[in-house]
């Protein structure tokens, strides 16, 4: 229960930062719900059939397809901001992973939940 509640918490921060990367404020309209539900089935289905978590890079499709549909941008830019995506987001994570392992050393599903909010 845990593992879903923070898959929904990083889609939600993911789609935020895209939002914010475009200068837009957050909508949620019928294609930003259906890439939120596409996101979390993909993620849902690697952590349940214990996939290769290589299969991840379809989220970087489905959100790379989202941003070219939602803001209309080219190909070269909307790759760019594809890219900033990844480096905030991991380096959003990493801190937070970092002090959470300081605050919570011994249980490890909250410290993936602290770093995802």
């Amino acid at each position: 229960m845990l593992v879903r509640l923070a898959l929904v918490i990083e889609i939600i921060s993911m789609v935020i930062c895209v939002h914010r990367i475009y200068g837009k404020r957050m909508q949620w309209d019928i294609l930003t719900i259906g890439l939120a539900v596409a996101v979390l089935i993909v993620l849902d289905a690697i952590n349940t059939l214990h996939m290769d978590k290589m299969v991840t890079s379809i989220v970087f499709v489905l959100i790379y397809l989202y941003c070219k549909l939602k803001f209309q941008d080219t190909f070269l830019r909307t790759g760019i901001s594809i890219i900033f995506l990844t480096i905030i987001m991991s380096a959003l994570q990493f801190m937070c992973l970092t002090l959470s392992s300081i605050l919570l050393p011994r249980n490890e599903m909250y410290r993936v939940l602290l770093a995802d909010v």
